[in-house]
């Protein structure tokens, strides 16, 4: 292994010891972990709504229309 501590003085190594004390460990509050669980299942939700919505406003926009030839106006399907 490479020994790359001092910024210009590399060096091979046959041990290395862990230091503990530079390591950050993120932190992060329970609030904010449930937080963001509400928010992408809100968000999730509204997604499915909307594109069933739009889905389903474009099916009745697409039906089709039957002419029944003995009646003198249109069906719709």
């Amino acid at each position: 292994m490479i020994d790359v501590s001092e910024k210009n003085n590399y060096k091979w190594v046959k041990s290395f010891t862990l230091n503990n004390t530079n390591i950050a460990y993120p932190t992060k509050s329970p609030g904010a972990a449930h937080a963001a669980i509400i928010v992408g299942t809100t968000g999730g939700i509204a997604t499915v709504i909307i594109i069933i919505s739009v889905s389903y406003l474009l099916y009745r926009r697409k039906r089709t229309v039957i002419y029944a030839p003995q009646a003198k106006h249109a069906i719709n399907c």
